[in-house]
């Protein structure tokens, strides 16, 4: 059954590498009622970005960009910069998609768009409660301090180690009294993780952007954490009630490393990958690398476009 019927789908696309590969991308995600803004990190180039996609219809580009290093707060906000384009854009969505530039889709564009349009009220969002009991080492992420130090290195407090020098760090943090313990995520909300991949429906977005306007405190909070676009959306949706910010579906349709051995994690998929992706019954897929392997794309694309 077709529910296409004037659905619009808004793409948020976060790039890093690859304009060829975004092309391709958008190409195979382009129909009526689909609109793309385009979010380059802060320390790549745009303009290879403004040349390769430049041609193609209802693409846009995020004018405010961050350094997206990974696990730091900097991508949360390009994600928000981005949801806000969308949303003061006057396109009138139904979904904002967040994809990466690497996502590639396993199915034809149709059921993609069919699954969206029959659910134009729910978000897509993969999710699990956090306790401490169960899930500790995620819940550090946001309850600890992380603090970000030149050449790739961190701080995190409080450090629970008996070591010395991380003792020291301990006593000397809590002597400036900036980092005050236990720390409680504002509106003392329990904590979520989830995949930063999401699917947003129009009221889970209007929620989002009027929670970040009304609690400063609530961004505040995760500027000092880990891997915060993992916690920060899901965190913020799951603690309110359906009313206020719509139905969720507790998936994102997407197979990604994480579904494959350890050892393959930080692998691009390749052709090898192709018949156990197309046996999960994921309609994406990430990470895709040209460059590594670009026979897996043109099989799905001969299977599928």
């Amino acid at each position: 059954m077709i529910h296409r019927d004037n659905y619009k789908v808004a793409y948020l696309l976060m790039v890093h590498k690859y304009p060829q590969q975004v092309r391709r991308l958008i190409k195979r995600l382009h129909f009526e009622g689909s609109a793309f803004w385009v979010q380059v990190d802060a320390k790549t180039d745009i303009s290879a970005y403004r040349k390769e996609l430049g041609d193609l219809p209802n693409v846009f580009f995020v004018s405010k960009r961050y350094n997206g290093d990974w696990g730091w707060f900097p991508f949360v906000q390009a994600n928000i910069e981005g949801i806000l384009a969308i949303d003061k854009s006057g396109y009138n969505y139904d979904h904002i998609v967040i994809l990466s530039g690497q996502d590639y889709l396993l199915c034809k564009n149709s059921q993609l768009i069919d699954l969206l349009s029959a659910n134009r009220n729910s978000s897509f969002i993969h999710y699990t409660k956090i306790t401490e009991d169960a899930n500790g080492h995620l819940a550090d992420r946001v309850t600890k301090y992380h603090i970000k130090l030149p050449g790739k290195k961190k701080i995190t407090y409080p450090y629970s180690s008996n070591e010395l020098t991380k003792k020291i760090i301990n006593r000397l943090l809590a002597s400036t009294g900036r980092y005050p313990l236990p720390r409680i995520i504002p509106g003392n909300r329990d904590l979520y993780f989830g995949s930063n991949w999401m699917r947003l429906a129009r009221k889970a977005v209007k929620y989002v952007l009027r929670c970040i306007e009304e609690e400063p405190a609530y961004l505040e909070y995760f500027k000092s954490t880990q891997l915060a676009e993992e916690h920060f959306f899901h965190t913020l949706l799951l603690n309110a009630d359906e009313e206020q910010r719509g139905h969720i579906i507790n998936t994102n349709f997407t197979f990604c490393h994480w579904k494959r051995a350890p050892e393959l994690y930080p692998v691009p998929l390749g052709l090898s990958d192709l018949d156990h992706i197309l046996a999960s019954g994921d309609l994406l897929a990430r990470k895709f690398d040209h460059t590594y392997d670009v026979a897996i794309m043109d099989s799905l694309d001969q299977k599928f476009a």
